[in-house]
């Protein structure tokens, strides 16, 4: 901001809320927005009360915190449901039956209390007597006149506290409402590994005189350590409050058995059966390494990096015996992922350094980067093998299966073991990030070691996964033959720094549109493949169901992201020449996150249909791509570096203008802003790129695409 203005925050229940949103699978079910440390829905029934799919630490599946039963003249009232009101912070649900009305205001607070804040309306011209009663399957007795429940919990001993504004609500309450009036209660559940703690949370919020505003401010507070972004374009300045509330909403606490740390889920949607208490398959609400990159990118443009930082630690606490990083739970451990965990790790010390951290990180980084090749890479050529397609994260991509013929019923025995674009490329990326965190931390000798390991994975990716024919990067099977399949990972030697100028002709296949110019970009096989589908089919048949995750064809926002980044980097190595082409993947794919394109509908799930648009899978809010950062440092241009200069090589993407304010960077908070000087705005901007530390302005540029230097100080 200029010297003098007052600071911007992102309003994120005005910005996003006052819309309708169901959870997509049951469609007569609603999305509740706010999640706590551990707790939070899947989705809400239509009924008074807290009932649904609600989750503990992880998919639990529970059917009901509480319910809310209404009796007059001796029998149910039959609520019908006429309608709801979504904001992130909270969820406002209306019904009615006859001449009563109800109306509910929802939501979890961050300390896990489950809130019902009730409003019973007499509309008719004679008075009503009601009962009352809140039925609850998880409390069995009582404490200080609170009544409780105990129930272990995924090897947790978890507490259930239930309190109400009326204290005769717990064991039915007798309401008599005069004509023309109103009556408003609420009812709170808390959930915690304390009794202590459940009971005294459940009547702290039961007794405060406006729990809402309370929940609203809490919830707000978050996004007022967010930046703020506005431009030319209201898709990207509705996709910014959007994914800074992804974070949000993806932000846990587990605090509990191998989680120790705050840190981000992948998703907090329902790939798991909805059986009560009993749910089966694959539950995204946990610590993944595939996604982690992610988060913590995404992760680093907030004030409090608290998770960005945590979900590494968690990381740590869990690796296996190898080195290698794997899934945890607050009771167990799984598989592991080839994904660039160091490079991101490296990433967010460059935007915020914190030396202890990095020192309490790098061993783990370092056994890391040298387990992938003392398991993985028995020909030692620098280029590890893989059997399994599923650590790649990218299951049934044809490279797997070409040597084989592309069989009809393909299956982890009919697979090809490969050595892979896309891992040799991530370790890259994380073999030279070791490299810079010990000449960081002062090792030179480690640092010469890894960045020597990181030149042969270079050299042997150049030499051997390049085609000079068919202009693109192939993973190799038996004797280092090609699979003549253009996956999207082709691009990832440009994400890496690996690629050089010789090879910018791969980007012909990003514009050709019968390989990777589609009306959805980035699709994660090119269209001349043999079994390319859009549809995750395979060969016509849905071999994982409708919904199932088969890289032949859907685009990812996984792979728009890295390939996003590919194209940026490539685009600068040319002199900002491929520009136009960044801006149209970057422009299509943020139009990608909403449903139907309906601006009032940002919504981003694992992957798409790359020729409709369309959705394929059904988990809602999932994050295992980044957004945030790719404006940050793509769009504004913003290059984390060593030392005390502000770095922008700015990609121009068609904005007329944009203000990105207050974000954090090195104990400071920047304000990029572009104008080109005619566009009309009410922001107050300069002419050209300027850079401003701490409200304070450092300097400007005449225009987008060319690398400046500003002095960050110590303003």
């Amino acid at each position: 901001m200029h010297s003098g203005e007052q600071r911007r925050f992102l309003n994120i229940d005005n910005t996003l809320g006052g819309i309708q949103r169901y959870f997509q699978r049951l469609p007569d079910t609603m999305i509740l927005g706010p999640t706590g440390r551990r707790l939070w829905a899947t989705y809400i029934e239509k009924t008074p009360g807290f009932t649904g799919r609600i989750d503990y630490i992880h998919k639990t599946n529970i059917p009901s915190l509480f319910a809310l039963e209404v009796i007059r003249n001796g029998e149910p009232v039959r609520w019908e449901y006429t309608g709801h009101t979504w904001y992130p912070s909270h969820l406002k649900v209306s019904y009615r039956s006859g001449e009563l009305t109800m109306t509910e205001t929802k939501f979890v607070t961050w300390d896990d209390c489950a809130c019902d804040l009730v409003s019973l309306a007499n509309l008719s011209s004679s008075e009503v007597r009601l009962d009352l009663r809140v039925n609850s399957d998880v409390v069995q007795g009582s404490a200080d006149d609170v009544r409780v429940g105990e129930r272990k919990i995924h090897g947790q001993v978890t507490w259930f506290a239930l309190e109400a504004t009326h204290k005769g609500l717990n064991q039915g309450f007798r309401l008599n409402l005069p004509p023309g009036n109103q009556a408003c209660m609420g009812i709170v559940m808390a959930v915690n590994p304390s009794k202590a703690d459940a009971v005294r949370l459940a009547r702290s919020l039961a007794e405060c005189e406006d729990a809402l505003a309370l929940q609203r401010m809490q919830y707000q507070s978050w996004f007022d350590k967010c930046p703020t972004f506005i431009s030319s374009d209201p898709y990207m300045d509705k996709m910014w409050a959007y994914r800074m509330y992804l974070l949000r909403r993806n932000l846990a606490d587990p605090a509990s058995g191998r989680l120790r740390h705050p840190m981000y889920y992948e998703g907090r949607g329902l790939k798991v059966s909805d059986d009560p208490w009993d749910p089966r398959g694959w539950d995204f609400a946990k610590l993944i390494p595939f996604s982690t990159p992610f988060h913590i990118l995404e992760g680093r443009w907030h004030q409090d990096i608290a998770a960005a930082q945590g979900e590494l630690l968690n990381l740590i606490a869990n690796r296996a015996e190898s080195g290698l990083f794997r899934i945890a739970r607050v009771d167990g451990t799984g598989g592991f992922y080839a994904i660039f965990i160091a490079w991101a790790a490296w990433n967010l010390y460059l935007a915020h350094p914190d030396e202890s951290w990095l020192k309490e990180v790098a061993p783990a980084l370092e056994d890391s980067v040298r387990a992938w090749f003392e398991l993985f890479d028995p020909d030692g050529d620098f280029l590890p093998h893989l059997d399994d397609q599923h650590c790649t994260g990218k299951e049934y991509q044809p490279s797997w299966f070409w040597f084989g013929g592309f069989p009809k019923r393909p299956s982890d025995d009919r697979i090809t073991p490969l050595e892979r674009v896309d891992v040799a490329s991530y370790l890259y990326l994380d073999a030279s990030a070791v490299s810079d965190i010990q000449k960081e931390l002062g090792s030179q000798e480690k640092s010469r070691r890894f960045a020597e390991l990181a030149d042969r994975i270079r050299k042997a990716v150049l030499e051997k996964m390049w085609d000079a024919e068919t202009r693109f990067f192939y993973d190799l099977g038996p004797d280092d033959e090609k699979a003549m399949v253009k996956n999207v990972v082709g691009f990832d030697p440009f994400f890496a720094g690996i690629a050089g100028r010789e090879h910018l002709c791969i980007f012909d296949h990003l514009k050709n549109p019968a390989e990777f110019r589609v009306g959805w970009p980035v699709p994660s096989v090119s269209m001349d493949c043999a079994v390319f589908a859009p549809d995750s089919t395979w060969r016509g048949q849905h071999i994982k169901g409708p919904h199932g995750a088969v890289w032949n064809g859907p685009t990812w926002p996984f792979t728009n992201s890295t390939a996003a980044m590919a194209l940026g980097n490539a685009s600068r190595l040319s002199g900002h020449n491929l520009d136009s082409l960044f801006a149209d993947l970057f422009r299509k794919y943020t139009l990608l996150m909403f449903r139907d394109r309906d601006i009032r509908q940002p919504n981003v799930v694992e992957h798409y249909n790359p020729l409709t648009g369309g959705w394929i899978s059904q988990e809602e809010d999932y994050f295992h791509s980044s957004w945030l950062d790719l404006v940050v440092t793509y769009a504004a241009g913003l290059q984390p570096a060593s030392g005390g200069e502000i770095i922008l090589d700015p990609i121009d993407i068609g904005l007329s203008y944009f203000d990105l304010d207050s974000l954090p960077y090195k104990g400071h908070l920047l304000r990029i802003t572009w104008w080109d000087g005619k566009a009309p705005t009410a922001l107050k901007l300069r002419k050209g790129l300027s850079v401003y530390v701490d409200g304070k302005f450092v300097g400007s540029s005449d225009r987008l695409g060319q690398p400046s230097r500003f002095s960050l100080g110590s303003s």
